[in-house]
């Protein structure tokens, strides 16, 4: 999905979130787009590019503002910085997983997402 399905996308349910009263502080704590430069940035972090749905959604909004106000459900979306620092330890985590064949049947994870290097928690 490019930028512009993501923008409008964004504009309609933000749209419909205003006037929800309860859903105005919500949409009020959606941070603005990130820059190329801090995309680059995410990627020179992470390691590995962003990819095309990540990239557009950070562009529309790269996160929120304050945590503990959820845009989806009880999901907050992450900011770049705590992404990446977040990305950090799921690779972490699923790298231990890696090395304890034990745990796989557990984690739920299939074989493409237990080899996978470039996972990108972005919501929380």
């Amino acid at each position: 999905m490019n930028v512009g399905a993501y923008t409008e996308a964004f504009a309609r349910i933000v749209g419909w979130m205003r006037r929800k009263p309860r859903a105005k502080k919500i949409v009020e704590n959606l941070a603005p787009g990130a820059t190329p430069a801090q995309l680059a940035d995410a990627e020179a972090a992470l390691g590995f590019p962003l990819g095309s749905e990540l990239r557009a959604l950070w562009s529309v909004h790269a996160g929120q503002n304050e945590e503990l106000d959820g845009f989806v459900e009880s999901y907050d979306l992450l900011p770049i910085a705590r992404a990446v620092g977040e990305t950090r330890f799921l690779l972490q985590l699923i790298e231990s997983t890696r090395a304890m064949p034990e745990l796989v049947p557990e984690s739920g994870l299939t074989e493409a997402e237990l080899r996978s290097t470039t996972w990108v928690m972005f919501a929380a």
